[in-house]
Protein backbone atom coordinates (compact mmCIF):
# COMPACT_ATOMS: atom_id res chain seq x y z
CA UNK A 1 0.00 0.00 0.00
CA UNK A 2 1.35 3.03 -0.83
CA UNK A 3 0.97 6.74 0.51
CA UNK A 4 0.29 9.67 -1.20
CA UNK A 5 1.03 13.04 0.28
CA UNK A 6 -2.41 15.00 1.15
CA UNK A 7 -1.69 19.24 1.39
CA UNK A 8 -3.00 20.59 4.21
CA UNK A 9 -4.81 18.24 6.53
CA UNK A 10 -5.03 17.63 10.36
CA UNK A 11 -7.69 16.14 13.06
CA UNK A 12 -7.75 16.29 16.95
CA UNK A 13 -10.04 13.77 17.73
CA UNK A 14 -10.14 13.18 21.67
CA UNK A 15 -10.74 8.86 22.34
CA UNK A 16 -13.96 7.78 23.95
CA UNK A 17 -14.73 6.36 27.05
CA UNK A 18 -17.82 7.38 28.78
CA UNK A 19 -21.78 8.36 28.63
CA UNK A 20 -25.39 7.92 29.53
CA UNK A 21 -28.17 6.05 28.66
CA UNK A 22 -28.78 4.59 24.88
CA UNK A 23 -31.58 2.63 22.96
CA UNK A 24 -31.34 -1.17 22.37
CA UNK A 25 -28.71 -1.45 19.86
CA UNK A 26 -29.43 -3.92 16.42
CA UNK A 27 -29.37 -7.56 17.67
CA UNK A 28 -26.50 -9.08 16.86
CA UNK A 29 -23.61 -6.10 16.74
CA UNK A 30 -21.49 -7.28 19.40
CA UNK A 31 -20.62 -10.54 17.99
CA UNK A 32 -20.30 -9.03 14.52
CA UNK A 33 -18.21 -6.13 15.96
CA UNK A 34 -15.91 -8.27 17.92
CA UNK A 35 -14.92 -10.41 15.06
CA UNK A 36 -13.31 -7.43 13.65
CA UNK A 37 -10.81 -6.77 16.34
CA UNK A 38 -7.47 -8.48 15.40
CA UNK A 39 -6.41 -12.21 17.76
CA UNK A 40 -3.30 -10.04 19.28
CA UNK A 41 -5.24 -7.37 20.64
CA UNK A 42 -5.41 -7.03 24.51
CA UNK A 43 -8.93 -5.35 25.50
CA UNK A 44 -12.21 -4.75 23.09
CA UNK A 45 -14.60 -2.51 25.38
CA UNK A 46 -18.31 -2.80 23.60
CA UNK A 47 -21.24 -0.17 24.91
CA UNK A 48 -24.12 0.85 24.23
CA UNK A 49 -24.38 4.35 24.54
CA UNK A 50 -25.76 7.48 22.79
CA UNK A 51 -22.71 8.75 21.33
CA UNK A 52 -23.49 12.70 22.17
CA UNK A 53 -23.73 11.40 25.81
CA UNK A 54 -20.41 9.73 25.56
CA UNK A 55 -19.31 13.01 23.99
CA UNK A 56 -20.06 15.17 27.07
CA UNK A 57 -18.71 12.92 29.70
CA UNK A 58 -15.71 12.62 28.30
CA UNK A 59 -15.19 17.11 27.90
CA UNK A 60 -16.48 16.95 31.67
CA UNK A 61 -13.94 15.07 32.44
CA UNK A 62 -11.47 17.06 31.45
CA UNK A 63 -9.89 19.96 33.13
CA UNK A 64 -10.63 23.80 32.19
CA UNK A 65 -7.62 24.12 30.52
CA UNK A 66 -7.88 20.95 28.44
CA UNK A 67 -11.49 22.11 27.88
CA UNK A 68 -10.80 25.29 26.44
CA UNK A 69 -7.91 23.83 23.77
CA UNK A 70 -10.71 21.70 22.53
CA UNK A 71 -12.76 24.63 22.20
CA UNK A 72 -10.11 26.97 20.27
CA UNK A 73 -9.47 23.70 18.21
CA UNK A 74 -13.10 23.45 16.94
CA UNK A 75 -13.53 27.41 16.16
CA UNK A 76 -10.05 27.09 14.26
CA UNK A 77 -12.12 24.68 12.14
CA UNK A 78 -14.00 27.58 10.72
CA UNK A 79 -17.39 25.46 10.69
CA UNK A 80 -19.58 28.04 11.80
CA UNK A 81 -20.33 25.99 15.50
CA UNK A 82 -19.28 25.16 18.72
CA UNK A 83 -18.37 21.98 20.03
CA UNK A 84 -21.62 21.03 21.55
CA UNK A 85 -23.33 21.83 18.31
CA UNK A 86 -20.53 19.67 16.58
CA UNK A 87 -21.06 16.98 18.90
CA UNK A 88 -24.68 17.14 18.24
CA UNK A 89 -24.11 16.97 14.35
CA UNK A 90 -21.53 14.10 14.42
CA UNK A 91 -23.55 12.08 16.31
CA UNK A 92 -26.69 11.94 14.77
CA UNK A 93 -25.08 10.15 11.81
CA UNK A 94 -24.14 7.35 14.41
CA UNK A 95 -25.34 4.19 15.53
CA UNK A 96 -26.23 4.14 19.25
CA UNK A 97 -23.01 1.84 20.61
CA UNK A 98 -18.83 2.48 19.95
CA UNK A 99 -16.02 -0.05 20.47
CA UNK A 100 -12.71 0.71 22.01
CA UNK A 101 -9.73 -1.93 20.72
CA UNK A 102 -6.26 -1.63 22.28
CA UNK A 103 -3.01 -3.56 21.48
CA UNK A 104 0.53 -3.20 22.36
CA UNK A 105 1.92 -0.58 20.12
CA UNK A 106 4.24 -0.82 17.43
CA UNK A 107 5.44 1.58 15.97
CA UNK A 108 5.40 2.28 11.89
CA UNK A 109 9.18 2.67 10.79
CA UNK A 110 7.77 5.14 8.22
CA UNK A 111 6.66 7.68 10.91
CA UNK A 112 8.85 9.58 13.17
CA UNK A 113 7.62 9.21 16.46
CA UNK A 114 8.39 10.38 19.97
CA UNK A 115 8.75 7.32 21.87
CA UNK A 116 9.24 8.21 25.43
CA UNK A 117 5.74 7.34 26.49
CA UNK A 118 5.42 3.41 25.63
CA UNK A 119 1.61 4.19 24.54
CA UNK A 120 -1.04 1.37 23.21
CA UNK A 121 -2.22 1.21 20.29
CA UNK A 122 -5.80 2.32 20.42
CA UNK A 123 -8.29 2.63 17.94
CA UNK A 124 -12.20 3.88 19.16
CA UNK A 125 -15.07 2.00 16.45
CA UNK A 126 -18.36 4.19 15.72
CA UNK A 127 -21.12 2.59 12.93
CA UNK A 128 -22.98 5.07 11.00
CA UNK A 129 -26.42 5.25 9.90
CA UNK A 130 -26.96 5.42 6.36
CA UNK A 131 -24.81 6.08 3.87
CA UNK A 132 -21.44 8.86 3.32
CA UNK A 133 -21.51 12.58 3.47
CA UNK A 134 -22.55 15.09 6.17
CA UNK A 135 -21.07 16.32 8.87
CA UNK A 136 -18.31 13.92 9.15
CA UNK A 137 -17.12 14.12 5.90
CA UNK A 138 -16.99 18.11 6.51
CA UNK A 139 -15.41 17.74 9.76
CA UNK A 140 -12.68 16.16 8.08
CA UNK A 141 -12.71 17.90 4.93
CA UNK A 142 -12.31 20.94 7.75
CA UNK A 143 -9.39 19.49 9.52
CA UNK A 144 -7.96 18.84 6.50
CA UNK A 145 -7.83 22.45 5.53
CA UNK A 146 -6.72 23.60 8.15
CA UNK A 147 -3.56 21.33 9.06
CA UNK A 148 -1.25 23.99 9.41
CA UNK A 149 -2.94 25.53 12.27
CA UNK A 150 -2.38 22.15 14.52
CA UNK A 151 0.92 21.65 13.46
CA UNK A 152 0.48 18.39 11.77
CA UNK A 153 2.82 17.56 8.63
CA UNK A 154 3.01 15.47 6.83
CA UNK A 155 -0.74 14.02 5.83
CA UNK A 156 -0.82 10.55 4.25
CA UNK A 157 -4.10 9.27 2.09
CA UNK A 158 -3.80 5.29 2.34
CA UNK A 159 -5.91 3.41 -0.67
CA UNK A 160 -6.38 -0.07 -0.55
CA UNK A 161 -8.66 -3.11 -1.10
CA UNK A 162 -9.76 -2.80 2.60
CA UNK A 163 -10.74 1.02 2.48
CA UNK A 164 -9.32 4.81 2.55
CA UNK A 165 -7.13 6.17 5.97
CA UNK A 166 -5.74 9.25 6.31
CA UNK A 167 -2.76 9.83 8.48
CA UNK A 168 -1.92 13.15 10.22
CA UNK A 169 1.04 12.80 11.23
CA UNK A 170 3.44 14.71 14.38
CA UNK A 171 6.38 13.68 15.41
CA UNK A 172 5.15 14.90 18.52
CA UNK A 173 2.15 12.43 19.45
CA UNK A 174 3.34 9.47 21.67
CA UNK A 175 4.75 5.94 20.48
CA UNK A 176 2.76 6.59 17.26
CA UNK A 177 3.39 9.83 15.79
CA UNK A 178 0.39 10.11 14.32
CA UNK A 179 -3.77 10.13 14.48
CA UNK A 180 -5.22 7.90 12.04
CA UNK A 181 -9.00 8.21 10.67
CA UNK A 182 -11.32 6.37 7.90
CA UNK A 183 -14.94 7.34 7.56
CA UNK A 184 -17.01 4.91 5.85
CA UNK A 185 -19.56 3.48 6.26
CA UNK A 186 -20.14 1.38 7.28
CA UNK A 187 -17.79 2.36 9.90
CA UNK A 188 -16.33 5.79 11.35
CA UNK A 189 -12.50 5.16 13.13
CA UNK A 190 -10.61 6.75 15.24
CA UNK A 191 -6.91 5.91 15.82
CA UNK A 192 -3.38 6.53 16.92
CA UNK A 193 -2.19 4.06 14.71
CA UNK A 194 -3.25 3.35 11.06
CA UNK A 195 -1.85 -0.27 11.34
CA UNK A 196 -4.91 -0.95 14.14
CA UNK A 197 -7.16 0.65 11.35
CA UNK A 198 -5.92 -1.60 8.87
CA UNK A 199 -6.77 -4.53 10.61
CA UNK A 200 -10.20 -3.53 11.46
CA UNK A 201 -11.02 -2.69 8.06
CA UNK A 202 -9.58 -5.81 6.50
CA UNK A 203 -11.30 -8.16 9.30
CA UNK A 204 -14.88 -7.04 7.70
CA UNK A 205 -16.23 -10.73 7.19
CA UNK A 206 -14.97 -11.63 11.13
CA UNK A 207 -12.16 -14.73 11.39
CA UNK A 208 -13.06 -15.24 14.86
CA UNK A 209 -10.67 -12.22 16.08
CA UNK A 210 -10.35 -12.11 20.02
CA UNK A 211 -13.35 -14.12 20.29
CA UNK A 212 -12.07 -16.99 19.20
CA UNK A 213 -12.70 -20.53 21.46
CA UNK A 214 -15.47 -18.11 23.70
CA UNK A 215 -18.54 -19.79 24.62
CA UNK A 216 -21.49 -18.30 21.82
CA UNK A 217 -23.90 -17.88 25.02
CA UNK A 218 -21.85 -15.14 25.96
CA UNK A 219 -22.09 -13.00 23.00
CA UNK A 220 -25.12 -11.34 23.23
CA UNK A 221 -25.00 -7.21 23.13
CA UNK A 222 -24.85 -5.17 26.36
CA UNK A 223 -28.18 -3.63 27.66
CA UNK A 224 -28.73 0.37 26.86
CA UNK A 225 -26.29 2.64 29.19
CA UNK A 226 -24.06 -1.05 29.79
CA UNK A 227 -21.61 -2.31 28.22
CA UNK A 228 -19.21 -5.94 27.55
CA UNK A 229 -15.10 -5.99 27.98
CA UNK A 230 -13.53 -9.14 26.19
CA UNK A 231 -9.37 -9.12 27.33
CA UNK A 232 -6.50 -11.66 26.64
CA UNK A 233 -4.39 -12.13 29.90
CA UNK A 234 -1.34 -13.01 27.55
CA UNK A 235 -1.65 -9.69 25.75
CA UNK A 236 -2.55 -7.84 28.27
CA UNK A 237 0.44 -8.64 30.33
CA UNK A 238 2.15 -7.67 27.17
CA UNK A 239 0.72 -4.21 27.38
CA UNK A 240 1.68 -3.66 30.78
CA UNK A 241 5.04 -5.14 30.15
CA UNK A 242 5.99 -1.95 28.33
CA UNK A 243 5.36 0.36 30.69
CA UNK A 244 6.81 -1.60 34.00
CA UNK A 245 10.16 -2.35 31.68
CA UNK A 246 13.01 -1.23 33.57
CA UNK A 247 13.88 1.23 30.21
CA UNK A 248 10.79 2.85 30.74
CA UNK A 249 12.09 5.40 33.79
CA UNK A 250 8.71 7.74 33.17
CA UNK A 251 6.39 4.52 34.62
CA UNK A 252 8.52 4.43 37.85
CA UNK A 253 7.41 8.66 38.77
CA UNK A 254 11.27 10.08 38.69
CA UNK A 255 11.62 13.11 39.56
CA UNK A 256 14.05 14.29 37.66
CA UNK A 257 14.49 13.82 34.03
CA UNK A 258 16.29 10.59 32.90
CA UNK A 259 19.31 11.45 30.93
CA UNK A 260 18.82 8.67 28.54
CA UNK A 261 15.32 10.01 27.82
CA UNK A 262 16.69 13.58 27.46
CA UNK A 263 19.28 12.35 24.78
CA UNK A 264 16.80 10.75 22.71
CA UNK A 265 13.90 13.46 23.45
CA UNK A 266 16.48 16.13 22.35
CA UNK A 267 16.15 15.75 18.81
CA UNK A 268 12.57 16.41 18.64
CA UNK A 269 12.76 19.90 20.22
CA UNK A 270 15.61 21.36 19.00
CA UNK A 271 14.36 22.71 15.95
CA UNK A 272 11.79 23.98 17.43
CA UNK A 273 13.89 25.96 19.92
CA UNK A 274 15.90 27.34 16.72
CA UNK A 275 13.04 27.80 14.91
CA UNK A 276 11.53 30.13 17.85
CA UNK A 277 14.53 31.64 19.26
CA UNK A 278 17.11 32.17 16.87
CA UNK A 279 15.72 33.81 14.12
CA UNK A 280 17.88 33.23 10.23
CA UNK A 281 19.72 30.46 11.40
CA UNK A 282 19.42 27.30 9.70
CA UNK A 283 21.45 24.45 11.69
CA UNK A 284 23.05 24.21 15.53
CA UNK A 285 25.92 23.38 14.03
CA UNK A 286 26.45 27.48 12.88
CA UNK A 287 25.44 28.54 16.07
CA UNK A 288 28.19 31.04 17.69
CA UNK A 289 29.96 30.23 21.34
CA UNK A 290 27.20 32.43 23.32
CA UNK A 291 24.25 31.48 21.51
CA UNK A 292 24.98 27.89 21.50
CA UNK A 293 25.26 27.65 25.23
CA UNK A 294 21.70 30.24 25.37
CA UNK A 295 20.16 27.23 22.85
CA UNK A 296 21.33 24.58 25.46
CA UNK A 297 19.79 26.33 28.20
CA UNK A 298 16.36 26.89 25.90
CA UNK A 299 16.68 23.14 25.13
CA UNK A 300 17.24 21.94 28.55
CA UNK A 301 14.64 23.87 30.23
CA UNK A 302 11.87 22.62 27.36
CA UNK A 303 13.20 18.94 28.20
CA UNK A 304 12.81 19.32 31.58
CA UNK A 305 9.57 21.01 31.35
CA UNK A 306 8.47 18.19 29.29
CA UNK A 307 9.63 15.39 31.43
CA UNK A 308 7.19 16.59 33.71
CA UNK A 309 4.12 16.78 31.45
CA UNK A 310 5.44 12.96 30.30
CA UNK A 311 5.50 11.84 34.05
CA UNK A 312 2.32 13.44 34.90
CA UNK A 313 0.79 11.57 32.27
CA UNK A 314 2.45 8.34 32.75
CA UNK A 315 0.71 8.84 36.29
CA UNK A 316 -2.31 9.21 35.07
CA UNK A 317 -2.61 6.21 32.82
CA UNK A 318 -1.05 4.12 35.29
CA UNK A 319 -3.97 5.08 37.77
CA UNK A 320 -6.77 5.12 35.38
CA UNK A 321 -5.56 2.18 33.35
CA UNK A 322 -2.52 0.33 33.91
CA UNK A 323 -3.34 -0.36 37.30
CA UNK A 324 -6.77 -1.32 36.82
CA UNK A 325 -5.76 -4.07 33.93
CA UNK A 326 -3.31 -5.52 36.47
CA UNK A 327 -6.04 -5.88 38.94
CA UNK A 328 -8.03 -8.03 36.20
CA UNK A 329 -4.77 -10.20 35.96
CA UNK A 330 -4.09 -10.85 39.55
CA UNK A 331 -8.34 -11.56 40.09
CA UNK A 332 -8.04 -14.98 38.03
CA UNK A 333 -5.41 -17.03 39.59
CA UNK A 334 -5.84 -19.23 36.42
CA UNK A 335 -6.46 -17.10 33.31
CA UNK A 336 -9.41 -18.00 31.16
CA UNK A 337 -7.64 -20.27 27.91
CA UNK A 338 -9.74 -17.80 25.81
CA UNK A 339 -10.85 -14.42 26.01
CA UNK A 340 -11.94 -13.06 29.41
CA UNK A 341 -14.63 -11.20 30.03
CA UNK A 342 -16.44 -8.78 32.62
CA UNK A 343 -19.14 -6.62 32.68
CA UNK A 344 -19.04 -2.87 33.31
CA UNK A 345 -21.64 0.18 33.72
CA UNK A 346 -21.12 3.81 31.91
CA UNK A 347 -20.71 5.11 35.15
CA UNK A 348 -17.45 2.73 35.62
CA UNK A 349 -16.04 4.12 32.49
CA UNK A 350 -17.07 7.95 33.34
CA UNK A 351 -14.59 6.64 36.81
CA UNK A 352 -11.81 6.16 34.32
CA UNK A 353 -11.98 9.01 32.40
CA UNK A 354 -12.06 11.96 35.22
CA UNK A 355 -8.72 10.15 36.74
CA UNK A 356 -7.40 9.74 33.14
CA UNK A 357 -8.26 13.36 32.09
CA UNK A 358 -9.05 15.55 35.74
CA UNK A 359 -6.74 17.06 37.50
Amino acid sequence: MQRALVSGSTVVLAGVLAGNGAAQAAAGWLRDSLARVPDNSAVAACVAVKIEELGKSLLGAMTPGFRDQVEQAVARLELQVDTPGLLQQISAQLEERAVIVVRAGVQDPQIPANCSLPMPQIACMFFRRGGGGGPIERLVDALRRHASAFGFDPVYHLKSDVGVITEFCQPALPATGELAVSVGPPLFLVSNSALLVKDLLRNAQGGGGILAGADPASWRDPEPGRGLLWFAPAKVGELLAQWQGSGQPLAHGNAEPDPAWMRAQRGFVEPGVLQSGFAGVQRVEDLGAAARGEFDKQVAALLRQQWQEAASTAAKVDRAVLHPMQALLDKHEKPPAGAGRLEFTVADMRTRLERLLGP
